[in-house]
């Protein structure tokens, strides 16, 4: 099904913005985008394009960006991004809601704030929170995130931690390998990777971290809800709004290739103290108070 819009839909130089909005973040995060720039130019305006099923089919956005002379596209999501990309638009990307920088990277085209903190954020994190732990364990997929793992690495070496990493290569792996690397390590950090952390391989990983007392540092909050101890999450809006400082400057002349990707400058976590209690940690009054999310 190719893209249908309307031409009365879009005004001449309407910014667009590419992909669902069918989560509460995600229309957190384009109010927050849209509202910064009505705030510094109330004349603009927007036009939001739904995907359908078939969300890398977009026939016909070069037209629309080309026809009516739109200035600048917000992708909403990596397959938004990557459809964008795809159709090879004059009109500069500005990629929300998306994790993968390299992607950003090498497109001279295209910039954005993606959603996930860099390594050494991450790292850093760990130290303010658990600072009496120096060792770091990781499972990982070397397809999926080798990458991450050998820049975490030299990370951890410049901040005085050790890093331990285990590979996994299927889930069927995972318990030989929780139980190889919890016996070597003071905690244990989930990256995103699809091979390790999922809905099957949750319960695994919540009941082996819990039974080796080693506290597991989890990518969002459902999963300290279940029994991780911490995760660093977005403000959505806040998001929003440094995007559209990211796409100001880009609508104000800046070429978008002298403008590198950024990841979010709000570091919020959630915590659970229950865990905490169960593995004995002594967390600051600093640290809790400072939670986004408690679960008690």
């Amino acid at each position: 099904m190719a893209l249908a819009v309307p031409e009365c839909v879009v005004a001449d130089s309407s910014i667009v913005v590419l992909g669902a909005q069918t989560k509460k973040a995600h229309r957190q995060f384009v109010k927050g985008f849209k509202q910064y720039l009505v705030e510094q130019q109330n004349d603009l305006e927007f036009v939001d394009i739904a995907l359908g099923n078939d969300i890398e089919d977009t026939e016909g956005l070069k037209d629309i960006i080309q026809r009516e002379s739109v200035p600048l596209v917000l992708t909403l999501g990596p397959k938004a991004f990557r459809s964008a990309a795809q159709q090879d638009v004059d009109a500069p990307l500005i990629a929300g809601l998306t994790r993968d920088a390299s992607a950003l990277e090498n497109n001279t085209n295209a910039t954005g704030v993606v959603l996930e903190y860099k390594v050494e954020t991450q790292l850093r994190w760990i130290k303010r929170i658990l600072p009496d732990f120096k060792t770091i364990g990781v499972l990982y997929n070397p397809a999926e995130s080798g990458h991450r793992v050998e820049a975490a690495k030299k990370e951890a070496a410049a901040l005085g931690l050790n890093f331990v990493a285990q590979e996994v290569n299927s889930p069927r792996e995972l318990p030989v390998a929780m139980e190889s690397l919890f016996r070597r390590v003071d905690v244990l950090w989930g990256i995103t990777d699809p091979v390790v952390l999922s809905r099957q391989t949750a319960k695994a990983i919540l009941l082996t971290s819990f039974r080796n007392k080693v506290p597991f540092i989890a990518p969002s909050s459902a999963w300290v809800k279940a029994g991780a101890l911490y995760s660093l999450e977005v403000d959505y809006s806040d998001l929003g709004v440094q995007t559209g400082e990211m796409a100001r400057n880009v609508l104000n002349g800046r070429q978008v290739s002298t403008v590198p990707p950024q990841e979010p400058r709000e570091v919020r976590y959630s915590l659970n103290l229950r865990t905490a209690e169960h593995m004995r940690l002594k967390l600051s009054g600093k640290i809790v108070d400072g939670a986004a999310q408690v679960f008690e």
